[in-house]
Parts: C-alpha cells; sequence; structure tokens
C-alpha cells in the first residue's frame, strides 16, 4: 500500500513540473526563513556593543560640558573627546598546562579555551570584565576662553579628569 502511494505521487510529479516547482520554491522559502531567523541575533549583539560604546562616549562628552558650563566665566561650551581605542571586553580562559622533565630538558604546554555558557540569549563567552578606552585628547570650544585665567582652570581640570597632558587639551573662544 505505501509503495502503490509512492508510486502515484512520483507518476504525478514527473507529470506535471508545476507541482515539483511549487514544491522546491516552498522548500527554498523555508529555507530562508530559517537563516533569516540565525543572522539578525549576531547583528543585535554587534548592535548593542556599539550603542554601549557611543553612550559612554556620549555620556563622557556630556559630563564635562556640564563641568565646563559650571565654571565661572567660561560660558557655553561644545566639547569633543577623543579616546584611544575603543570598549574592550575581557573573557574567562580555561587554562591546562602540561610539564614534562627529562633528565636533560624540561618543557612546558599550555592550552587554554574560553569557557562558554549558555543563557536565553544562546552560548556566550564568559566576561571577565570590560575595559573602557581612554581619553587621549579633548577639544572645547567655549565663550569665556577668550580670558586666559578661565582658559587654565579649564585645561587644569580636565588634565585633572581625565589624567592627559596639557599639550592634549584644546581651549578655543566661541566664534561670534
Amino acid at each position: 500500500m505505501k509503495n502503490d502511494l509512492k508510486e502515484k505521487l512520483l507518476k504525478k510529479l514527473k507529470a506535471d513540473k508545476r507541482v515539483l516547482i511549487i514544491i522546491a520554491v516552498g522548500v527554498l522559502g523555508m529555507a530562508l526563513i530559517f537563516l533569516s531567523e540565525l543572522k539578525p541575533a549576531a547583528k543585535d549583539v554587534q548592535n548593542k556593543t556599539v550603542s554601549e560604546t557611543l553612550s559612554y562616549e556620549e555620556s563622557i562628552e556630556l559630563r564635562l560640558k556640564t563641568l565646563i558650563e559650571s565654571i565661572e566665566g567660561a560660558g557655553e561650551a561644545q566639547v569633543m573627546v577623543v579616546f584611544d581605542s575603543s570598549k574592550e571586553e575581557v573573557f574567562a580562559k580555561d587554562t591546562d598546562e602540561d610539564v614534562e622533565n627529562n633528565d636533560k630538558d624540561s618543557s612546558q604546554k599550555t592550552k587554554s579555551k574560553y569557557i562558554i555558557i549558555e543563557n536565553d540569549d544562546g552560548e556566550n563567552g564568559l566576561l571577565t570584565k570590560s575595559v573602557y578606552p581612554h581619553v587621549c585628547g579633548v577639544a572645547i570650544v567655549c565663550d569665556g576662553a577668550g580670558d586666559s585665567v578661565i582658559k587654565q582652570r579649564i585645561i587644569e581640570t580636565v588634565c585633572a579628569l581625565f589624567d592627559i597632558n596639557s599639550t592634549n587639551i584644546s581651549v578655543v573662544r566661541k566664534a561670534g
């Protein structure tokens, strides 16, 4: 009975090519839907990391702008902060060390692999710490930069905040 049903289906498929094409398109469509479900997950993680980094950088600039504007005589300010890199994430590793002692030589072999954990988002590495980028330069445009005393206060404040040299700080007067 199963063989008869199978033979009838094969005969119909061979006789009518349209049915075969419809089935092939259906299978291809399902495969594309399945593949599209896998790819956005990776993009979401990458976009989240970029978004976190941007928000960190933007928050530093906003906080510095607010601080400079609170310095007496500085007036309204625009701030740009340059970072030396982007945020770095450090993941946990499992390390195996093999030490071999022979009469003449001793050798050491080290094998390490990342520790993977499963959660709702799938499999991810075990994050041990996040290293945020260091400030390497600051540009400030403000109303009070024409006064050398105010300019010096701003430079000293930025040096103290970010532990950078005063040569990496530019403070200029706003046009107008």
